[in-house]
């Protein structure tokens, strides 16, 4: 499989067919799987939306999971209104003209804009605060999480360690060794994103790119990538919102009133022309 927009380009993560069949209008949505990144990644480097729900919301009925504590089923889409043919019901309820009024958004810059390497990424990632305040949304920029370093390291956060011994389940069953692991990353998840969120009286956390997932994949917590411009070479990136569990609606919300103050997506150069469809099979 090949990137839509640079066909060179990194496509990120296990479920990048997903988006990539969205990004190539193949599909107005389709379902991926994250454990760590794999929906997220996939949507910000495709230029789609991409849910990662909080887990256990969805179904994982017939789903290989990796990790029971992080393993959930999510959608990609071009836009967020395509979002209101998944799940049954759908989205479009949560999808207001006012979407940011009132909103408590938090940026965390620290680690994550050290892992752009885009050019164009970070000053993007300015502009689109400023559209958020013009929006309405009150920014309370420069926080900080608690050990971030130790949760993005899945060695020491123990993340590593619960994925192997979660194997372990068809053989000997689970062992203290992994029970202390689970303990380490529920302390983390305390006392970093939660601790965060709730001292500061927050609606989500913003971060720019696809660098937060670890993050929010570790405590169960759900996460919203959104395109958020293109490189000098076309390269997509996404902005990413992440939050409580079972925030969906008011996350949804957020990136909703986001994409519309800010249009950014546009469809890959390839499709105005005749391209390679071999390279998306």
């Amino acid at each position: 499989m090949q990137n839509p927009y640079v066909l060179s380009g990194n496509t990120c993560g296990s479920s990048s067919g997903s988006a990539i069949s969205v990004a190539a209008n193949m599909v107005s949505v389709s379902l991926g799987t994250e454990t760590d990144g794999s929906i997220i990644c996939p949507a910000d480097h495709n230029s789609v939306v991409g849910i990662k729900p909080t887990v256990g919301l969805t179904s994982r009925a017939g789903v290989v999971t990796i990790s029971p504590r992080q393993d959930t089923i999510g959608d990609f889409e071009a836009t967020k209104e395509a979002a209101k043919f998944i799940p049954a019901g759908g989205y479009k309820q949560f999808l207001n003209k006012d979407d940011l009024k009132g909103k408590r958004l938090g940026v965390v810059r620290n680690t994550f804009l050290a892992l752009l390497n885009r050019s164009k990424a970070v000053a993007t990632f300015e502009h689109h605060l400023y559209t958020l305040r013009q929006g309405s949304a009150t920014i309370v920029d420069n926080l900080e999480i608690t050990n971030v370093n130790v949760i993005l390291d899945p060695y020491q956060s123990g993340e590593e360690k619960t994925e192997i011994f979660y194997a372990s389940e068809f053989t000997n069953g689970l062992g203290e060794e992994e029970r202390m692991a689970i303990e380490a990353m529920e302390n983390l998840s305390r006392d970093g994103i939660e601790k965060l969120m709730k001292e500061n009286k927050l609606d989500a956390m913003v971060t720019p790119g696809s660098g937060a997932p670890s993050v929010l994949a570790i405590g169960g917590y759900l996460a919203i990538s959104v395109p958020a411009g293109y490189d000098s070479d076309g390269m997509p990136f996404g902005i990413c919102f992440g939050g409580l569990k079972g925030t969906e609606s008011k996350l949804i919300e957020i990136a909703d009133g986001f994409e519309q103050a800010t249009m950014v997506r546009r469809p890959p150069f390839s499709l105005s022309m005749e391209w390679n469809k071999d390279a998306y099979v």
